[in-house]
């Protein structure tokens, strides 16, 4: 393992890396007081271990006789695969410190709910059953921005990318023996672009969880989410330190009008002089919200529909859950639930009939609204019957 601090040894690890097949890649922040995380390290590894040279590397973004730029010709190389474990989080912020994500790009995490490892499976535990190794997770939780870094910090870091070299191996075998290559490249194109999207103040309602909201509620939603991520962006703090997703609740619920009925609701009580400062500009934005109503988008309904096949989506649940089990592709990337409930309702233009989805799943879910072929039980298990 080798600590990079200085611009020429940065550009030594990208000579050497220029002409590898892969690099494996991870990152370490801090990001309790902050709406950006504080870049603190890149871990890169290179594919093969060597005893003469380090092909383990750390890189300490916080020294100040270095210059990340440099990083850029192999981040955008076509010929380097670069591999993550759970992406998206470092491609946020590389999106933020380069303007640009690495590509092309392999998501070990992604590329498991591909073979059978089940819903998002931890680093820890995919390193475990591939490598056969216990990894020390005792400074998950270290401040990365204090300086000196300790032995057990750099070791904890470099472990991130050392035997995530063998698992992508592992994976990558595995999804080509099965011929879903092209399934993982698909997911992660969709991951990328959603990063993108992360900072985008227009894209920030997306983050609030909320169900069967008005017309009106949603105008005020969008209006208030883009004000928070504006704000957020523009002091670097927390969004939460802003103005809370409850908050935000609240105040499409009531919608106050005057200062005395904004000062009347309950988040106002919570002790945030951030949200305390925004008073009469949240007024601002609530009013002009009402006087200027946005359509809603048509993944939000002023008022979700009753589901009037209730009996099919529930069967195309149980459905669901066995393609997963027969497949080995995690549920939550076949399908979900108000997917189920357009399919059941008739509706054939949805993502789980579409392209490899459609094999694993799709296909037959069809076949079953139909009633062209039907659920069983066997010997126990569940099973298929009719074509």
């Amino acid at each position: 393992m080798k600590v990079i601090s200085t611009n020429q040894e940065l550009v030594a690890l990208c000579n050497k890396a220029q002409n590898q097949p892969f690099i494996t890649l991870d990152t370490e922040f801090v990001s309790e007081k902050t709406y950006y995380p504080q870049l603190c390290l890149i871990q890169i590894a290179l594919p093969e271990k060597n005893d003469l040279e380090c092909s383990e590397f750390i890189i300490d973004v916080l020294s100040p006789k270095l210059r990340l730029g440099a990083l850029t010709e192999i981040f955008m190389n076509p010929g380097i695969k670069k591999v993550f474990h759970s992406a998206k989080q470092d491609l946020e912020i590389f999106w933020h410190v380069f303007g640009e994500i690495p590509e092309p790009l392999f998501d070990t995490q992604i590329a498991a709910m591909l073979c059978g490892y089940g819903s998002q499976i931890s680093y820890s535990n995919l390193v475990k059953d591939i490598c056969k190794t216990n990894l020390d997770k005792s400074q998950q939780f270290s401040n990365w921005s204090t300086r000196p870094l300790t032995k057990r910090q750099l070791n904890y870091a470099v472990s991130d990318v050392t035997h995530l070299r063998q698992v992508y191996i592992n994976l990558h075998k595995k999804l080509f023996e099965n011929r879903r290559l092209e399934w993982v490249e698909e997911l992660i194109t969709e991951m990328s672009e959603g990063c993108k999207n992360s900072y985008k103040p227009e894209e920030a309602w997306k983050k609030i969880k909320t169900r069967n909201i008005s017309a009106e509620g949603w105008t005020i939603l969008y209006a208030l989410a883009e004000f928070r991520e504006l704000e957020a962006q523009t002091r670097n703090l927390p969004r939460r330190w802003v103005l809370s997703d409850h908050a935000i609740l609240e105040l499409i619920s009531v919608k106050p009008r005057t200062l005395e009925e904004l000062r009347s609701c309950r988040f106002f009580n919570v002790g945030r002089k951030a949200q305390n400062r925004f008073t009469m500009g949240l007024l601002e934005v609530i009013r002009k919200a009402i006087a200027n109503p946005k359509a809603p988008p048509l993944i939000v309904q002023p008022k979700k529909p009753r589901n009037s096949n209730k009996e099919v989506t529930d069967l195309l649940k149980v459905y669901l859950r066995f393609s997963s089990e027969q497949s080995g592709v995690a549920e939550e990337l076949i399908s979900t639930t108000d997917e189920l409930r357009e399919i059941s309702q008739g509706n054939l233009n949805v993502r789980p009939l579409k392209g490899w989805r459609k094999k694993v799943f799709g296909d037959n879910a069809i076949k079953l609204c139909q009633g062209k072929i039907a659920l069983t039980i066997e010997n126990s298990n569940l099973a298929v019957v009719g074509k």
